[in-house]
């Protein structure tokens, strides 16, 4: 009896024992697991650390296999899927890449980052309807550090891309784009404003592109890319006054840029040639009306005819017999407006038949380029 009252006493102490060896090896478990854990995130981070060191390099295979070896100590980290997913982008291997974003992007897909890299990969095979709808979902997606300044990067990229692809909806497409930028560019950002002209005048939306660049010049009175830009924007415009304000300071500063040159030789050209510059003189409109006329009759006269004159050749003959045999005087273009007219008219016409007659001189350059004003204005 005493015997078994002994044992009774010690079962308490044997299980509390018992309790204190699972407490001890539960927490050598935690304890090793813990350890085995932070171990697998070191590897993680230096094998993540060389891949961005290998991307910096322009190393992207080197960085494939660094990401990847991250990934193997560390699969649910998804900073580490995207990061290999962008190498394998760099190193040329967008479906490897695109299974990837969209595992990403299942779970994300409001995330900005992943978005914009789904309209690259869609840009890249030239699915242009696929590719807007990531722009647009990366340009209204989350971005946890200066959204606004990643949307209005987003709207150049997805401009400059639909305005690459060269069609006429894409254009229209890249012109919408445009003017939503331009609502929300600030006006006192030079450089993107002078970005946004540039694009705005490939566009062929010359009246914006010249408030673009006319906002970049407001902050920088003096950029250089800005004073080309808005020369050129006025050029199309027809607007040549303003053309040669911008043009002449820039010119000035960089004597060998021939396209600006030109523009600004073609200007000058066209200002001294058109007779409709207000405040002329009556004297000085004839003047300029007669030798027009003159100068387009000489270039039409030297253009030699087809072996088989063709109906464009008959045309201009006609024009050349018409201004030959009106030869009008200084004395009566001065003082009968619409004799100066259709001497204007009869210029312009012979000017645009001999268009095919040869390289025009730049006279005749800036003729065709009041005939075409004129022409839009009427």
């Amino acid at each position: 009896m005493a015997k078994r009252f002994s044992i009774i006493q010690r079962e308490p102490l044997l299980l509390a024992g018992l309790v204190v060896v699972i407490a001890a090896f539960f927490s050598l478990t935690t304890f090793a697991a813990h350890t085995y854990h932070r171990k697998q995130e070191q590897f993680a981070r230096r094998w993540y650390q060389h891949g961005e060191e290998e991307l910096k390099r322009s190393h992207p295979a080197a960085a494939v296999a660094d990401f990847r070896n991250a990934l193997a100590y560390s699969r649910d980290n998804d900073l580490y899927r995207l990061r290999l997913a962008q190498a394998l982008m760099a190193d040329n291997r967008p479906q490897e890449a695109r299974a990837h974003l969209l595992s990403l992007w299942e779970k994300e897909p409001g995330d900005g980052t992943l978005n914009l890299e789904l309209a690259r990969l869609a840009a890249h095979w030239g699915d242009t309807a696929q590719a807007i709808r990531y722009y647009h979902a990366a340009i209204y997606g989350l971005w946890p550090e200066e959204p606004a300044q990643h949307r209005l990067q987003i709207r150049f990229e997805l401009s400059e891309y639909l305005l690459q692809r060269n069609t006429v909806q894409d254009a229209k497409d890249a012109q919408a784009e445009l003017v939503a930028l331009a609502a929300e560019l600030p006006p006192q950002d030079a450089a993107g404003q002078t970005r946004l002209g540039s694009l705005l005048l490939q566009a062929g939306l010359y009246a914006r592109a010249l408030a673009a660049f006319r906002s970049a010049l407001t902050d920088e009175p003096n950029p250089k890319p800005a004073l080309a830009g808005a020369g050129e924007a006025a050029f199309r415009m027809g607007e040549y006054q303003t053309a040669r304000h911008y043009l002449q300071p820039l010119v000035a500063q960089q004597p060998k840029d021939e396209h600006s040159m030109e523009l600004l030789d073609l200007s000058e050209l066209v200002l001294k040639l058109d007779p409709s510059v207000h405040g002329l003189p009556s004297q000085e409109r004839a003047h300029r009306a007669l030798h027009d006329l003159q100068r387009a009759l000489a270039r039409a006269q030297n253009c030699a005819p087809a072996p088989e004159p063709a109906p464009a050749d008959k045309s201009r003959a006609a024009l050349v017999q018409r201004a030959t045999a009106l030869a009008p005087s200084e004395k009566l273009l001065a003082g009968n407006p619409d004799a100066l007219e259709e001497t204007m008219d009869l210029a312009f016409n012979l000017e645009q038949s001999a268009a095919q007659c040869g390289p025009p001189a730049p006279e005749d350059k800036a003729l065709a380029l009041l005939a075409e004003q004129r022409g839009t204005t009427r």
